[in-house]
């Protein structure tokens, strides 16, 4: 369960970093007992903008039926996002206004990448959950899918769920119909988008993306200063671990004496697997304090 080296954003690419606030971050991977090689692709970088603004990034892209879409999320989707007019990176801009281009971002995204043969000729498609940390004060949140970020409040301990499952179900199944798709619940198994697919929004999935969407659930924390730390990972996690299970393994690791970002996302996974995991897992573990 070794980390995986993976293109990061940015100029400097090292597992942990520092910003304004005390931030740290590290991550973990570990490719699932599927038959299919590692889908799981992630972001965890520093980058100081032209503007002087520094920005955390971290993402979790969780693939499915390839791997191509997600490296495309990994290696384009941030770069989109701080280039929309109106995202504003700064701790005064306003809420509506970077949500707004938080979601013309994703969207553009997902037409370009479908408009792209190198990255799209193989059906896959994948979840996404960016969190993106503007000088180490203020949190921008948003996701596609079941991948998802998770905060630790501070002195309470309690864990708090930043992003949106987007499963078909309930209003979810709904938007999927009134697209013209239908949802098929077979016994033991998840409800389907047309019979495929499990989650009702994701980047890619060419074949029934008119019946899905990339519109993403958006976020935004004004201040992180009560906030310990936050998980961002695939749902190899969540599949067995709830949001508190996940921030109590890091809190323990650091009242054990030990606070580094990779290690508490190597616990996460260890227990993950340990727990009977057999799905691609990536992990992402930033400290606020």
């Amino acid at each position: 369960m070794a980390s995986s080296p993976q293109l990061k954003v940015g100029e400097e690419e090292e597992d942990t970093g520092r910003c304004r606030r005390k931030v740290t971050f590290g991550y973990h991977l570990a490719e699932g007992k599927m038959p299919h090689g590692m889908e799981d692709r992630h972001v965890a970088v520093l980058r100081r903008l032209n503007d002087g603004n520094e920005v955390g990034l971290f993402a979790v892209f969780d693939g499915h039926a390839g791997s191509n879409v997600a490296t495309y999320l990994r290696n384009h989707l941030f770069d989109e996002i701080l280039s929309e007019p109106g995202f504003f990176p700064h701790p005064d801009s306003d809420d509506d206004t970077t949500i707004a281009a938080i979601r013309r971002a994703y969207d553009r995204t997902d037409r370009k990448l479908l408009q792209n043969q190198t990255y799209n000729d193989d059906g896959s498609g994948s979840t996404a959950v960016t969190a993106i940390l503007i000088n180490g004060n203020k949190l921008v949140v948003a996701n596609v899918g079941d991948s998802r970020a998770v905060a630790c409040d501070a002195g309470s301990g309690r864990a708090r769920q930043l992003s949106v499952d987007h499963e078909p179900v309930g209003r979810e199944r709904e938007a999927v119909e009134g697209r013209g798709g239908f949802v098929v619940e077979f016994q033991g198994d998840v409800p389907r988008v047309d019979a495929q697919l499990a989650m009702s929004r994701a980047f890619g999935d060419a074949g029934v993306k008119e019946h899905i969407s990339a519109d993403p659930d958006v976020r935004v924390e004004e201040d992180v200063g009560g906030v310990e730390f936050v998980v961002v990972a695939s749902d190899g996690v969540w599949k067995v671990m709830s949001n508190q299970e996940a921030v109590d393994v890091v809190r323990r690791r650091g009242m054990a004496g030990g606070d580094d970002a990779r290690e508490a996302a190597v616990e996460i996974v260890r227990e993950a697997v340990g727990r009977g995991s057999t799905d691609d897992i990536a992990c992402v573990v930033v400290r606020l304090r």
